[in-house]
């Protein structure tokens, strides 16, 4: 059965614009993983990739993430779960990912992020680096790159 997993804004952005990335390796095989999405996730990779690439490769980067196989998680959800984790969280756009994260029932949250793996949350988030979540819970070799992008 396939694990229920969050992927944070930074997974999707470095796994499309580099190939040698674990991230990119987690893009090529998420027909593995259970996929969680919300709006805001969704909302943040394209003005992520509108502002580093421009507004065409955003929309490249769209067509692919709305074209996966998914759970979404409604902006109602997310709303709902904010006051019980906000005080988890030291960056308020990191929250709604936690509560996507949450509302989803998620069994992984892969980042980036150090930062976010740092903060009071880690109590109850199953964090991982891409690279630890494509050895560790794909299987499968990963690349040495730095902080395991």
């Amino acid at each position: 059965m396939a694990i229920k997993t969050y992927l944070d804004t930074n997974v999707f952005f470095i796994g499309l614009t580099n190939m040698q990335t674990n991230s990119n390796l987690i893009l090529e095989n998420i027909d593995l993983i259970d996929l969680i999405l919300c709006q805001y996730l969704i909302d943040e990779c394209l003005e992520v990739s509108r502002r580093e690439k421009g507004k065409e490769w955003a929309a490249l980067a769209r067509d692919f993430m709305v074209n996966l196989d998914y759970t979404f998680i409604e902006d109602e959800k997310l709303a709902s779960l904010e006051d019980r984790y906000r005080n988890y969280v030291d960056d308020e756009d990191d929250l709604p990912h936690i509560c996507a994260y949450f509302a989803s029932g998620a069994e992984r949250f892969v980042t980036t992020n150090r930062r976010l793996t740092k903060m009071k949350v880690k109590e109850f988030v199953n964090f991982a680096s891409p690279k630890e979540f494509a050895e560790n819970v794909l299987g499968m070799k990963s690349l040495d790159t730095q902080d395991g992008i």
